[in-house]
């Protein structure tokens, strides 16, 4: 008995304590509310500026532009360079580096971070994009078959500034490129066309005829559906890669001799010509029948010729 009265009392003295703890503390926070409120006050403010902060940072992620490089199709193995923007908000004031800094075009001297497009591209609005003929893969060793490093710079609205870098290697696209070939029975309504247009002129219909029979110059139809300007593009890459001794590319003489027959074909259905036209079609002679008969210049003469030579 005296164990249990013990235990007892030993329950009891320890609620005592309890409930004198709690009444301790009831009067401490009876004494000191206004100090606890301000306290919560203040942790709330900063849980709620937090809050705050990381809603705007998301909303405002959410509404950035951005900005990036892309390679398009053309034609062909011809490709744009293509600056879009697949934000939520316009970018303005978009600066685009390109390492190694390239010369596109052998006919211009102008390299590709000294355009003007590339240099302060003033507005892209959301969706939208810009393009600009970027070069020819044919061949897997044009000047663009490289990997390029490219750093993205530009602002939105509100003055915040955004860079943005990535690799670009168009060599990744060179076995997706392919060449369309027309059949027989286009290349032969192409002939009928041709010979129907320039019947009475007489000038030049034998180096046409013998230029784009199909016994001989069926593969010079995968040229068809480009435009004078592409062709002639393809002309200029082509003497800017190759040499006098063997194209450094997988173009031979033939692919020059169809891209020129095609290309003269163009010219001489157009009913009016410019006199540097007229010069074109001369050189394209030369190309197509691989020697002087129409002319007395050489072969890589008119190649480097057509080079510099714009429509």
């Amino acid at each position: 008995m005296e164990t249990l009265k013990d235990m007892v009392g030993m329950v009891w003295a320890a609620t005592k304590a309890c409930w004198e703890a709690m009444q301790s503390a009831w009067k401490f926070i009876d004494g000191n509310a206004d100090a606890i409120v301000a306290v919560a006050t203040v942790l709330g403010l900063i849980y709620a500026a937090r809050q705050f902060r990381l809603a705007k940072r998301k909303q405002q992620e959410q509404d950035q532009p951005y900005v990036y490089i892309d390679m398009e199709r053309a034609t062909g193995p011809l490709f744009d360079l293509v600056i879009c923007n697949n934000g939520n908000s316009p970018a303005v004031n978009i600066h685009i580096t390109f390492d190694p800094n390239i010369q596109l075009h052998s006919h211009s001297q102008v390299k590709i971070n000294d355009y003007k497009i590339m240099n302060n591209l003033r507005f892209l609005a959301p969706g939208k994009d810009m393009r600009f003929f970027f070069g020819s893969l044919l061949g897997g060793n044009t000047v663009i078959c490289q990997e390029f490093k490219v750093v993205i710079e530009y602002d939105d609205l509100q003055g915040y500034h955004y860079k943005n870098e990535q690799t670009l290697d168009p060599r990744d696209m060179v076995e997706l490129t392919r060449i369309d070939i027309k059949g027989e029975h286009e290349l032969v309504k192409s002939i009928q066309s041709i010979e129907k247009l320039l019947q009475g002129t007489g000038e030049n219909m034998e180096a046409i005829r013998d230029g784009i029979r199909v016994s001989s110059r069926g593969n010079a139809l995968r040229f068809n559906d480009y435009s004078t300007g592409q062709l002639l593009t393809l002309l200029k890459n082509i003497q800017q890669h190759g040499t006098p001794d063997g194209f450094s590319t997988d173009i031979d003489r033939q692919d020059v001799e169809d891209i020129a027959i095609v290309l003269r074909e163009k010219l001489l259905m157009k009913a009016m010509h410019t006199p540097n036209e007229l010069r074109l079609v001369q050189l394209l002679n030369v190309l197509v029948n691989n020697h002087e008969r129409y002319s007395s210049t050489s072969y890589f003469d008119a190649l480097n010729e057509i080079a510099g030579m714009q429509l």
